[in-house]
């Protein structure tokens, strides 16, 4: 029952966001403050990190009693694959002709 109260209390701030037009810091905070809770309740826990070489936000989602990666996103085979397209991409256009 909880859980649809929290999910109604949230879909009702949305709504007032969308009309203004923008989210406040602390509507923010309060939003990441949830998910932080949910997360704890699921016993994951979520890290946000920068590909450098990419400049691509890479998020996981991580069990915390075995530290195992749950999922990321987005994928290690799509960073892999964006980096070796972008090497591809510097050495067809970065060859002297």
């Amino acid at each position: 029952m909880e859980r649809k109260i929290r999910s109604s209390s949230v879909s009702q701030e949305q709504e007032r966001t969308k009309e203004k037009g923008r989210t406040s810091v602390q509507e923010l905070q309060m939003a990441v403050d949830d998910m932080n809770r949910k997360a704890q309740d699921l016993r994951r826990s979520v890290q946000f990190s920068v590909d450098r070489e990419l400049n691509m936000t890479v998020v996981k989602v991580v069990d915390s009693r075995t530290e195992e990666v749950v999922r990321q996103i987005p994928s290690e085979e799509f960073i892999e694959i964006s980096k070796a397209l972008r090497e591809s991409r510097s050495l067809i256009f970065d060859a002297e002709v």
